[in-house]
C-alpha cells in the first residue's frame, strides 16, 4: 500500500496570495486487528511494516513473547488476522557483558543521521521516526504517522531478526512520554535519545528502572534527564 497520497490544496503566500497546488499527504490507514478469530483493536497507521507493527505491539502488550508465538498472519486492505499462542518457554535474551556507554559527541552525530534517515518525513513532514543504533551507526529505522506505531514497528523488526537490545540506543524524533518510556523498558533498551521534550512521568519511570533519557537533542546540545552515567566525554 502507498504511504502517501497526492491532493489539490489551496496555499496562501503573503507575497502571492492564494495558490492552487498539488501536495503530498502522508497516508493514514485504518486496519482492524483480529486475534485468534476475535476482534482485538484498530490500528490507525502508515501502511508499511505491518507485520512488524503487529509483532511489536503484541509483544509489548504481553500477548506474545517471541516471534515464533505468531503462528499465522494475513494482511489485506482493511484487516489483519493473526493466530497466536503464548509459548511456555521464553527465549532468554542474551545480555551484553558490560554497561552501555556512549560519547556525548557521538550522540549528536547519530541524531543527525537519525533525522536524515527518513525520506518520507522529509517529503511530507508527517511521520515520526524511531531508529535503533549501536555506538557506531544507525542499524534500523522505522516511521509512522504515530509515535507508538513507529516504536512497535521497530521492536517488531528486532524480534524478527533476533536483535538483542540492551546494548543499543533508541533515537526518537518525537516527545518521550510515560508510555514511550514504558515501551522502551519492555523492549530492554537502556538509552533513549529524543529531539523533543521529556515528560515528568517519563523521567520518574526512568529513574525508578535505570533508563537513561536525553531530550532536546539538537545541533550541538542535549539535556540528560535521568541516569547520566551512560553518557561520557
Amino acid at each position: 500500500m502507498l504511504e502517501v497520497t497526492k491532493r489539490k490544496i489551496v496555499q496562501y503566500l503573503a507575497e502571492k496570495g492564494f495558490l492552487l497546488r498539488d501536495d503530498l499527504i502522508i497516508k493514514e490507514h485504518r486496519l482492524k486487528l483480529i486475534v485468534n478469530d476475535e476482534y482485538y483493536s484498530d490500528y490507525f497507521c502508515t501502511p508499511s511494516f505491518l507485520e512488524e507493527l503487529v509483532l511489536g505491539s503484541l509483544a509489548i502488550e504481553g500477548l506474545i513473547r517471541q516471534k515464533s508465538d505468531l503462528k499465522f498472519i494475513d494482511i489485506n486492505d482493511d484487516c489483519i488476522k493473526v493466530n497466536i499462542s503464548s509459548s511456555s518457554e521464553t527465549k532468554k535474551n542474551v545480555k551484553s557483558d558490560s554497561e552501555i556507554q556512549i560519547k556525548a559527541s557521538r550522540v549528536l552525530e547519530l541524531m543527525d543521521k537519525h533525522l536524515d534517515s527518513s525520506p518520507l518525513h522529509k517529503t511530507t513532514g508527517g511521520t515520526h521516526v524511531m531508529s535503533l543504533a549501536t555506538n557506531d551507526d544507525i542499524i534500523i529505522t522505522c516511521q509512522d504517522i504515530g509515535r507508538h506505531n513507529a516504536l512497535d514497528k521497530l521492536y517488531g523488526c528486532c524480534l524478527k531478526n533476533d536483535i538483542k537490545l540492551d546494548d543499543k540506543i533508541l533515537f526518537s524524533s518525537g516527545r518521550i512520554t510515560n508510555e514511550i518510556a514504558y515501551k522502551t523498558l519492555k523492549m530492554g533498551v537502556k538509552v533513549i535519545v529524543s529531539r523533543a521534550m521529556v515528560s515528568s512521568m517519563a523521567i520518574e519511570l526512568a529513574e525508578a528502572h535505570g533508563l537513561t533519557i536525553l531530550g532536546f537533542t539538537r545541533g550541538n546540545r542535549f539535556n540528560i534527564y535521568s541516569n547520566p552515567h551512560r553518557i561520557i566525554e
